[in-house]
């Protein structure tokens, strides 16, 4: 089973593509509306995608802000596709590739913008500095993915976990 990869996708292109871009979301063949891979291969779809699962369908969500924008958000497995919003990005036409990602399992997250990737690791580590030395980009996506306190959460989670196993663990040692 992956971790699963939050990705928020904007498009600006030709509108004949952005319909086809809504189509692959609803359908559940995004990826392969972008750049067809074909018949499925798990090494072809790393390489051609950058994630082994083609995204959208019941799992997403899309806004078609005009007949030339489209923002989508859907999960990929263990990253984003960088590889396929690389391939979009070369097509005909194109305007804009704006992406931004979350992966909590392995606490990355970043933004990919017309070709530059902007990736943050260790974010649980990088947010405990004071918010006001964090990078503006870093801070713009702990506003859309909120990671902060989803990281506040689950060290509460597991701290208080560990506190009641080690109550337990002593019960049991005086017994």
């Amino acid at each position: 089973m992956p971790n699963w990869c939050s990705n928020r996708l904007t498009v600006e292109g030709p509108k004949e593509l952005i319909d086809s871009l809504e189509k692959g979301i609803q359908e559940g063949t995004l990826l392969e509306t972008i750049h067809p891979i074909g018949e499925w291969v798990y090494e072809t779809a790393i390489n051609e995608w950058g994630t082994k699962w083609d995204v959208g369908g019941n799992d997403s969500n899309f806004d078609r802000h005009d007949d030339n924008i489209i923002e989508m958000w859907f999960d990929s497995a263990w990253g984003p596709p960088i590889a396929a919003y690389e391939k979009l990005y070369e097509k005909e036409g194109i305007v804009s590739v704006y992406a931004t990602y979350w992966e909590p399992g392995m606490g990355f997250t970043g933004c990919w913008d017309n070709g530059n990737d902007m990736f943050y690791e260790e974010v649980g580590t990088l947010i405990r500095a004071p918010e006001s030395d964090w990078d503006p980009e870093l801070s713009e996506l702990n506003e859309e993915y909120c990671f902060a306190d989803w990281y506040e959460e689950f060290e509460e989670e597991e701290l208080s976990t560990w506190i009641e196993e080690g109550a337990k663990a002593r019960e049991e040692m005086n017994e």
